[in-house]
């Protein structure tokens, strides 16, 4: 199922991409986007982004669009990430733009070539220095490391589209075989997943393998040159997923689009709207209205389970591919069997509710760790729970929940 959705993702910017490469001037539209994501950052979550480095990536490739032409929007863009902006990257953006707009005068002055390694060199030290950002690097350092050997496990074909979340669990400790010395994890809590692997090349390789990460080198190869939000995006994809979020996503297929207009489009702009606008429609809707409903399951999970479950249920009825409403519906299930003391559970329906869990990741820790209590609290703690006791074992040194199981 989450092979689907990336599929329908995958689609949906390939169609605007071939849209895209018809227009002429997107840069005005893109940097009133900026100005419109920075201002109502005061008043709404991070501009509407949902994530402080999802709004920092948004705004650094966009910013690459327009730097020359409105040098003083990008001048201000900077400082709003350096002042108000809380993201860690807010340095990485300040040293990447300073960088662009050295390299972009290379061939007319070449020392400035040279000062954009200095500089690389003296960001690498300010790295060093603040703890925040070393930690945050490191965690991807664990991904990249544990990504690797999900793809070293089927290095050719790779685990299939949409497979991170449902195979990474298997690979989580495979980071201490390299850093054996580091004591914390950024999975250390049983309940929380990666939902990416912070690499979008790593995630290509693991999930499409060799076969794959050749047909995506050989379609930026088409590229007659590299625009500026492209190098951007590209640099980005070593430390985020910007080409799975959707807003960054389309920057960069708009990029894209816009490096290889020497091709005229076989399709029909109209038509080509109409079809992006139904895939819209028929996803991106129901994923929205989903989530909302899905919002109240964290709201009551705790004073009232039984509200948690029917907005679970309701959630899961809207949007059943959504990997979140999936994990989390079994769970819901056990917290209400906890709750209320004379509730009596179907088995056939906990069997059920534990099956949709499982297909969103099977070996989750979190779900693992409810299945066996709720095994254990019936009385059927049998050669399952022993099953489960091992999985979680192997999985979790760090993390006293796991490592403490008997």
């Amino acid at each position: 199922m989450s092979g689907t959705v990336q599929f329908m993702h995958i689609a949906t910017l390939v169609l605007l991409f071939i849209g895209l490469r018809r227009t002429d001037d997107l840069v005005p539209w893109i940097a009133a986007a900026v100005i419109a994501v920075m201002g109502m950052s005061f008043f709404i979550s991070e501009g509407g982004q949902g994530n402080e480095n999802f709004q920092a990536e948004f705004l650094l490739i966009a910013t690459a669009f327009f730097y020359r032409r409105y040098k003083w929007l990008a001048i201000a863009v900077v400082g709003y990430m350096l002042v108000i902006q809380p993201s860690n990257l807010e340095f990485v953006v300040l040293g990447l733009i300073v960088a662009l707009i050295l390299l972009s005068f290379a061939r007319e002055w070449p020392v400035g070539t040279v000062a954009a390694v200095i500089m690389a060199g003296c960001f690498g030290v300010l790295v060093w220095l603040m703890e925040p950002l070393t930690i945050s690097l490191l965690s991807r350092a664990e991904l990249a490391i544990n990504t690797g050997a999900m793809w070293f496990a089927a290095p050719i074909k790779g685990h299939g589209l949409g497979s991170f979340n449902y195979v990474y669990p298997a690979f989580a400790e495979a980071d201490l075989r390299l850093l054996p010395w580091k004591e914390w994890s950024v999975l250390g809590d049983a309940h929380v997943h990666p939902g990416a692997a912070h690499n979008e090349y790593l995630q290509v390789l693991s999930e499409l393998g060799l076969i794959g990460g050749l047909i995506a080198a050989a379609f930026f190869g088409l590229m007659v040159r590299l625009p500026a939000p492209l190098m951007v995006t590209l640099v980005l994809c070593l430390t985020g997923f910007p080409l799975q979020n959707p807003a960054t996503g389309v920057l960069a297929v708009i990029a894209i689009g816009q490096a290889m207009k020497w091709r005229e489009p076989t399709f029909k702009v109209p038509i080509l709207v109409a079809v992006v606008a139904a895939i819209f429609a028929f996803s991106s809707t129901k994923s929205i209205i989903a989530q909302q409903v899905f919002q109240d399951v964290g709201k009551s999970l705790k004073l009232n389970p039984a509200v948690a479950m029917q907005a679970n249920i309701r959630a899961y009825e809207i949007y059943p591919a959504d990997l979140e409403i999936r994990l989390q519906y079994f769970r819901t299930l056990v917290r209400a069997a906890q709750f209320y003391e004379n509730l009596t559970i179907d088995p056939r329906a906990a069997e059920i509710a534990y099956e949709i869990s499982r297909s969103a990741i099977p070996e989750n820790p979190g779900l693992l760790l409810a299945r066996r209590g709720f095994l254990k609290a019936n009385g059927k703690c049998g050669r399952e729970c022993d099953q489960i006791r091992d999985i979680l074992r192997s999985q979790s040194s760090r993390s006293w929940e796991l490592r403490d199981l008997k």
